[in-house]
Order: C-alpha cells, then sequence, then structure tokens
C-alpha cells in the first residue's frame, strides 16, 4: 500500500518551549509518528531553528522530514543593500499595495515566491495548515484534500479591546470566513467557535476532541502544591494573573500559588507565588499539585492548560472565559465564577473540604475521559485523514 503523502504546517517551534500551541503540535507530530506505516509527512515551519533544535526534532520524529523557510529575506539591508532591495524591500512594498485591504493574512510575496518554487514539482495528498493567518498556503503547495486547523477565532482574538470598533471586527471576520472557506475541511477544538464557523462557511466544520494521556489516576498521591497556574506569556494571560494577584491573592493569607511558564517573566514578584519557570517536566508538575486554577479575563476557544488538568483528575478553579470550548460547562471538575470572592472562595473549599474535593475531581476525571481521552482524537484522525473521502473533495 503506498503511503499517504501529507503536509503539515505549523509556525510554532514545537522542540523551544511548552504552551498550548506547541502542545498542541507535539500531539500532532505524535501521530504521524506512530501512523509512518501509513504516513509520509513533510513538517513545514519557519525558521530560526537552532542546530540543537534541529537534532533534538530529527532524534524524537525521525519519520518526520523537517521544513525549515525563512518568513523573511535573509538579506541584511547593511551587508547587500541590492539584495535586500529585490528580495526584501520590493516584494513587501508590493505585497503592501497588493493587501492594503487585508487584516489576517500573513502569507506575503517572499513567502509565495520561496514556497512556489520549493513544491513546483511536489503533490500532496493532505495539506494541513495550522491558523486561518496562513490559509492562502493552499495556493502554493499542491494537494488533493486541504484542512485548515484554526487553533483560534482570530476576528475575536484580535478584536480591539479599549473600544467598540464593531465595523474593524467585520472586515476581519469577512477576511477570516474568505480565507477558511476553499478549504475542504476546517477543525476547531471549541463547540462555541464550531458553531459560529459551521454558521457561515460553506465546507466541512469539524470538532477536534482534544486528546492528553490518562493520568487521573495519578491524581491520588500525596501533593506538594495547593495552587497550580500554568502559562504562557501572551498578553490574555498576562493581563488574567494581573487581576487575580490584585484582586484574589490578597484573601487567600498564608496561601502560596506556584507558577510554571514563561508568564513568570511577565508577572511582578510576590511572597505568596513560587515562579518556576520553564520546566524540562511539566507533567511532573501536574501531580505535585492538588488544584489549578486558570482565571481567564479574555481569548478564544479551549484553554489547553484546563484539559491538561483535567487529565490528572485535578479540579480547576476558573471564570467563565476559562471553560470556553468545553463541550459541558457544568459537572466537568471546574468551580467557575468571575467575582473575586467567589473566586477565593472556590479555591478554599477545595482545599479545606475533602469530600467537596472528590466530588469534583470525580467530576473531572469522568469529564476527561467521556470527552478527551486519547481513544477519542485517535478515532477523529483517523477518520479525516485515512478514509477514502479524504482523496476527494
Amino acid at each position: 500500500m503506498n503511503k499517504r503523502k501529507i503536509l503539515y504546517f505549523m509556525t510554532d517551534n514545537p522542540m523551544r518551549y511548552k504552551a498550548g500551541n506547541t502542545t498542541r503540535c507535539n500531539k500532532m507530530l505524535d501521530y504521524f509518528s506512530s501512523r509512518s506505516d501509513v504516513f509520509d509527512v513533510d513538517f513545514l515551519t519557519l525558521q530560526p531553528w537552532t542546530e540543537e533544535e534541529i537534532e533534538k526534532f530529527k532524534s524524537i520524529y525521525p519519520t518526520i522530514n523537517l521544513d525549515l523557510f525563512r518568513p523573511g529575506s535573509e538579506f541584511s539591508k547593511k551587508d547587500n543593500y541590492t539584495k535586500y532591495f529585490i528580495h526584501e524591500k520590493l516584494p513587501r512594498l508590493i505585497g503592501k499595495k497588493r493587501n492594503a485591504k487585508k487584516l489576517i493574512s500573513l502569507v506575503t510575496p517572499f513567502v509565495e515566491k520561496q514556497l512556489l518554487e520549493r513544491y513546483a514539482d511536489r503533490h500532496y495528498d493532505v495539506l494541513i495548515v495550522s491558523y486561518a493567518y496562513w490559509a492562502e498556503l493552499i495556493k502554493l503547495i499542491p494537494a488533493t484534500y486541504k484542512i485548515n486547523d484554526t487553533h483560534d477565532f482570530l476576528s475575536v482574538q484580535h478584536a480591539p479591546q479599549e473600544s467598540n470598533d464593531f465595523a474593524a471586527v467585520g472586515k476581519m471576520f469577512q477576511e477570516e470566513l474568505s480565507l477558511l472557506n476553499p478549504f475542504d475541511e476546517v477543525w476547531s477544538y471549541s463547540v462555541e467557535e464550531r458553531f459560529i464557523f459551521d454558521q457561515f462557511l460553506n465546507t466541512k466544520v469539524k470538532l477536534v476532541p482534544l486528546s492528553f494521556e490518562d493520568r487521573t489516576a495519578e491524581g491520588v498521591i500525596a501533593k506538594e502544591y495547593d495552587i497550580l497556574y500554568v502559562a504562557s506569556d501572551n498578553h490574555h494571560n498576562v493581563t488574567s494573573m494581573n487581576w487575580f494577584m490584585e484582586h484574589v491573592l490578597p484573601s487567600l493569607k498564608n496561601r502560596k500559588v506556584t507558577v510554571v511558564g514563561k508568564i513568570c517573566d511577565a508577572i511582578p514578584d510576590h511572597s505568596q507565588i513560587t515562579k518556576l519557570g520553564l520546566v524540562e517536566d511539566l507533567d511532573k508538575e501536574y501531580s505535585k499539585a492538588r488544584i489549578t486554577i486558570c482565571p481567564m479575563l479574555s481569548g478564544t476557544g479551549v484553554k489547553i492548560k484546563v484539559l491538561e488538568s483535567l487529565s490528572f483528575g485535578i479540579p480547576v478553579v476558573t471564570t467563565m472565559r476559562g471553560v470556553d470550548g468545553l463541550l459541558n460547562k457544568t459537572n466537568n471538575g471546574c468551580l467557575i465564577s468571575d467575582n473575586p470572592t467567589e473566586f477565593v472562595d472556590n479555591i478554599e473549599l477545595l482545599l479545606n473540604d475533602d469530600k467537596a474535593y472528590q466530588m469534583h475531581r470525580a467530576d473531572a476525571v469522568r469529564y476527561f475521559q467521556q470527552h478527551h481521552h486519547p481513544s477519542k482524537e485517535l478515532d477523529f484522525l483517523n477518520s479525516s485523514l485515512l478514509q477514502s473521502d479524504s482523496s476527494r473533495r
């Protein structure tokens, strides 16, 4: 049997740091690696990568071809102005004029030139493009079946925060739909976003049942941390953590919060906060936690940190934005409130009342196993990428 040729495009470097987007990328690469008997996969992503990162990727995913390209010119204005002008400035000026009305797409004339040349003699059975930002790659990379893995609802992600500029949001939404519509299939991680895309797109919209290894049995071991927060340093997380530190933390007398991830570099020091920064083994830190928090005030899509916590059977104290994307908003292991006082009360309930803790832990385990067990995503990917209808529109 001939292997299915797949090109998987993702901007983020999965060897560099742990975040929701890189966690998702690694999950996809793990899947392709485990099915190397049926898939021949090229992983296209952006420079720069270090030699160490390249070697690490090859050692983890020896059956996947790593294909790197630069989104901008390699020529320096200082070193060689002629080449800089031809390869960088001129394409940028042309692209700026041509794409004056584009608010989302990141596919520039320089990117087009590189990839058209690189893929002129190739053809893929399936092309998977991550993010609507890069949707126009389908014009540059020949493929029979084209999938956009949206990750985020970009029109909401980039909506003006300080004004009600609904016209700007409308323009972005119109562009986002026009970028997604040419695909044969669009993937969403959020039940709300799937509903919205399904109302406006003329193509198939599917909800991806994001999965993680089932580690719920590990939730019964002794705990070192009362409260754990895991996050990257994007502005949604920074704003949310500042809210938590200002309005919630002062009422958590004698409670320590352990913080993991790049968020540590973006928030102030505090006597009740222990910053671990980036860690080698995130699973190890989750296994030490009694509860986690996700005090999100903004942002889109399902929160990976919430699903990771539930995969350990660890209850989550969160806000309404923290349960975005989840199929169930209740009885799922999450205690939800946007009110700082109630947020404190939810934390103290889980830390002081073992009966309540065990009830919410059981809800977390049940919800995770019903909706996010690895078998769910495996079935989804096999259906999308191996079924006969994946070979034709």
